[in-house]
């Protein structure tokens, strides 16, 4: 893994630590988490978003 550094604002890192205490599992781990969950949701609606404009091009109704 390589190291990314970018800001977290106040009361998401708060419910970050608090969700690393509860589950004990590492801020980073649950971070990873999040933004592969994240990442594949909007490849999901990029995707969608595609296909549709595709199928509109065809003259093809929704």
């Amino acid at each position: 893994m390589s190291a990314t550094t970018f800001e977290i604002r106040p009361d998401l890192k708060s419910q970050l630590d608090h969700l690393a205490l509860e589950s004990h599992r590492s801020e980073s781990e649950l971070a990873n988490e999040a933004l592969s969950l994240y990442l594949a949701q909007q490849r999901r609606i990029t995707a969608r978003i595609q296909d549709g404009l595709a199928q509109a091009q065809r003259g093809e109704p929704a």
